[in-house]
């Protein structure tokens, strides 16, 4: 019996296996789209600003760096708590006051939640009723970060990536507690990029 050169039988192998996945990733990237325009479609409906809308878009592409957000909109199905992983509602009432973004990060029945506010106001001079609304929140276990309008429509994907980085914090917290993990990540951590920037390497 006559057996095909090994070399050139892996290298027809692996093409296939290159085509198989360049298609496979193709349908997860269409998934992914639909998916945003149908949450999108979602968040613009609720919301009359356009500040809030934009930043909401942003907010659907963001993860905690283990798992991606999971917005819940409109589909009560989707209000179990993951086992882990993280929701984000908006337009949320929550103890009786107004959220613009709501966050909630779960591991194995435990929860810690993050509302983000997008205000009118200047953040130097802030209203009553928005301090008094920020108060509420933390007193009732949510960690707060506001941002003002003008904000939100400068710097959405910056904002995103704040977003992103404290529910990072909020999933190492609840890793710690769980014993899995000593404590937060690290924040002394340099990319290359920038170590390459600064040293000329």
């Amino acid at each position: 019996m006559r057996v095909g050169h090994p070399m050139t039988h892996s290298s027809s192998q692996e093409r296939d296996l290159c085509r198989h996945v360049t298609r496979c990733s193709i349908n997860v990237k269409i998934k992914y789209i639909e998916t945003w325009h149908y949450d999108f479609k979602s968040i613009k409906s609720r919301n009359k600003k356009e500040a809030v809308i934009i930043l909401g878009g942003y907010l659907l592409t963001i993860s905690d760096g283990y798992s991606d957000v999971l917005y819940i909109g409109h589909d009560k199905q989707q209000r179990c708590d993951p086992s882990w992983g993280i929701l984000m509602g908006d337009q949320i009432e929550f103890a009786g006051t107004h959220v613009n973004f709501l966050f909630k990060v779960c591991f194995e029945g435990r929860y810690l939640y993050l509302a983000v506010t997008i205000d009118e106001d200047n953040r130097h001079h802030r209203s009553p009723e928005n301090i008094t609304r920020d108060r509420i929140l933390m007193d009732n276990g949510c960690k707060v970060i506001n941002f003002t309008e003008d904000d939100a429509m400068a710097r959405p994907e910056a904002i995103s990536d704040e977003i992103s980085s404290h529910l990072g914090d909020l999933t190492d917290t609840l890793l710690t507690q769980a014993g899995l993990i000593r404590g937060p990540r690290p924040d002394n951590i340099v990319s290359i990029s920038s170590m390459v920037n600064t040293h000329n390497i």
